[in-house]
């Protein structure tokens, strides 16, 4: 899920975590996504939409541990 919401070029976090079900969001605009893992359920804006800022976006926590370090040449 970390890695679509990074496609869509959103600084995801974890707003709310219980158990098995999370609701991320974006640091930079309102788009949210929740997942259920058990049942492996999940979706929403952070998933389905490209953020509308321009500037490039940061790496959080969260997508660092995701996608990892950028590669640098």
């Amino acid at each position: 899920m970390v890695p679509l919401a990074v496609q869509h070029r959103h600084e995801p976090s974890v707003l709310v975590r219980d158990g098995d079900e999370v609701i991320l969001r974006c640091e930079r605009c309102p788009a949210l996504a929740y997942a259920e893992g058990v049942s492996k359920l999940y979706g929403g804006s952070l998933l389905d939409e490209e953020c509308p800022h321009d500037a490039v976006p940061k790496m959080t926590p969260l997508s660092f541990s995701h996608i990892g370090r950028p590669s640098r040449s």
